[in-house]
């Protein structure tokens, strides 16, 4: 059975700092990095960016005011910066500040969305200059969002669309939110896009209780995170909340992603460099989905409850703990949720728009 999603798997060595992940079809990366103090920010032995990617990167900002001189002293000396960067919880009031020049960094345009009742949250991205790019009218319920379409990048033939999410978990409605959720990344999918939704979901992907109805969501719209470390510590909890989220194609597309440490705001910094394979390994094969039919949640912990995981839990290698778990859970896996190739694009069959109703005005395709 090839590697899980890193969303639920990872393997951690605070004592030196040194984070393993693996992600099926992907090569195994190894990021090393450093804590990042406020005056000294350095992204310790080389810079996360490469040169030849699309770099994208994602903050919880906690008030946008308080943290520019912070966001810019940590791009300031990097050689290699950034293309977007999504930023949330902007605690903005009005859109209109954007237009004033508080909130710009050196080489970057801002765009950005409010809350529409109460206060705090909001979202914003940063595009760097040499890219265009238009903001698209799409959003999502339970959350404040902004999406732009780059104009003069594709990958892999298809349209990159880059979203910046935030959704509190405070009087969320998980259902809505999911549904408006799996809309959205269906409309991404439906339209050929190449897609990165960039936030601070309120989801802890560390937690199975509450998880099932999110993952489920990903899966079923061949979307997955590429986030695999804890976002947020505190002195008595880790969680990863904060995602990077893509429906491309791994057999097409390297991905590479990490978290940095940043103390000027309670969340660390996710970041992902994405570059697009040649054309050569076009001809790979399909990527992968699963098969949620004949599903169901009670069956499923019955089998788990019967496997004997003593082969995991007490082993002391991480490695040999992990090949013992692929190794018991791909039968269970197969029974309850089979994976089914996906169908080439030619292949694919989708009800005629007729079938399924006008567009909404706020999701108008681009």
């Amino acid at each position: 059975m090839p590697c899980p999603d890193p969303c639920l798997f990872s393997f951690l060595d605070t004592s030196q700092e040194q984070h393993q992940y693996c992600d099926k079809n992907w090569t195994i990366r190894h990021i090393q990095y450093s804590n990042l103090r406020s005056g000294a920010y350095t992204w310790h032995y080389s810079d996360p960016f490469q040169t030849d990617a699309l770099k994208l990167m994602h903050l919880n900002v906690r008030n946008l005011s308080l943290r520019m001189a912070d966001m810019k002293a940590l791009l300031i000396n990097q050689s290699v910066t950034p293309d977007v960067i999504a930023v949330t919880e902007t605690w903005l009031e009005d859109n209109a500040m954007e237009a004033l020049g508080v909130f710009q960094l050196p080489g970057y345009s801002f765009r950005s969305s409010v809350r529409q009742t109460g206060t705090r949250g909001g979202v914003g991205i940063y595009v760097k200059n040499q890219l265009q790019y238009e903001v698209l009218t799409m959003r999502i319920e339970q959350s404040e969002s902004i999406f732009i379409k780059l104009n003069n990048l594709r990958l892999s033939d298809k349209p990159i669309i880059i979203g910046s999410i935030y959704s509190t978990p405070v009087d969320r409605n998980d259902a809505e939110f999911f549904e408006s959720l799996s809309d959205g990344m269906q409309l991404l999918t439906d339209t050929g896009s190449a897609a990165f939704l960039l936030g601070d979901f309120n989801v802890d992907l560390f937690s199975i209780r509450t998880t099932h109805s999110y993952y489920e969501t990903l899966v079923s719209n061949s979307f997955f995170n590429t986030v695999a470390f804890p976002t947020r510590i505190t002195d008595h909890s880790a969680t990863l909340i904060d995602h990077i989220l893509t429906n491309c194609d791994r057999n097409l597309t390297e991905i590479e992603s990490g978290v940095i440490r940043a103390d000027f705001t309670d969340h660390d910094i996710t970041f992902a460099n994405i570059v697009g394979l040649p054309a050569a390994t076009t001809h790979a094969l399909p990527g992968r989905q699963f098969c949620f039919k004949n599903y169901s949640a009670e069956a499923l912990n019955l089998d788990l409850s019967h496997i004997d995981w003593s082969e995991v839990t007490n082993s002391e290698d991480p490695k040999t703990a992990y090949n013992a778990f692929t190794r018991l859970i791909a039968p269970i896996q197969e029974k309850h949720i089979p994976e089914a190739p996906r169908c080439r694009p030619e292949q694919r069959r989708y009800a005629p728009r007729e079938s399924r109703g006008p567009p909404r005005p706020d999701r108008a395709p681009w």
